[in-house]
């Protein structure tokens, strides 16, 4: 999983950051980058789904400690995660990119404006806080509930540590939507979470090959 979101910061840097506001812009550049969002697309809601394993075997490793409600909440913070991203997000991602590439190939201005007029609602969902919200703070929120639940676990502190960062850049990254400053948060946020996930992922692997293992 976690290579996979490596490969999709490839990809990000690839495609480079889409035009905001100016729906014609925005359908320009999904058209003439269609193939590298579609890859994109489909790379991260592979990790979405991959996610719910990587909770439960979190939440059953830290069961018995006294935080099971905390990790309750954070495996439903990332199950309403995966349901937004995909339904939402990703959704709306798709039609902009299935009218961007309708866009760059249209042969007239009326044609054009037909397709902006749809990609409308789709571009400010993308470029509302309801995106960020649903896409950055609640997935953070969920990994920051069980940076605390670890408190107790033998994750060790550098997963607790960055867990709390999660939550905090995640934070810091919506007042953004307020006062428009750091949205390289994003991106800081975004490192933060795959090195938690690797770290934890590691660490489960660890553990379900028993005691020697996990030990070392």
């Amino acid at each position: 999983m976690v290579a996979v979101y490596f490969k999709t910061f490839l990809l990000y840097a690839s495609v480079g950051i889409p035009p905001s506001s100016d729906i014609n812009a925005q359908l320009d550049y999904f058209g003439s980058h269609a193939t590298g969002w579609w890859a994109i697309a489909c790379l991260m809601i592979g990790t979405d789904l991959l996610l719910l394993p990587l909770f439960l075997g979190l939440y059953r490793a830290l069961k018995g400690l006294g935080r099971d409600l905390l990790m309750m909440m954070a495996v439903g913070c990332i199950g309403l995660f995966v349901v937004f991203d995909i339904v939402i997000t990703w959704a709306a991602h798709s039609v902009m990119i299935a009218s961007g590439t309708q866009y760059v190939d249209a042969a007239s201005d009326a044609a054009r404006s037909t397709l902006v007029a749809s990609a409308a609602f789709p571009s400010a969902i993308l470029e509302s806080p309801l995106a960020g919200f649903g896409a950055i703070l609640v997935p953070s929120l969920g990994i920051f509930l069980a940076g605390i639940a670890m408190l107790r676990g033998v994750f060790g502190k550098t997963a607790v540590y960055l867990a709390m960062a999660a939550g905090v850049t995640a934070f810091a990254f919506m007042l953004t939507y307020v006062f428009e400053t750091l949205p390289s948060l994003r991106v800081v946020n975004a490192l933060i979470v795959t090195i938690w996930y690797l770290i934890v992922g590691i660490r489960l692997y660890g553990l379900s090959r028993g005691p020697r293992t996990a030990s070392q």
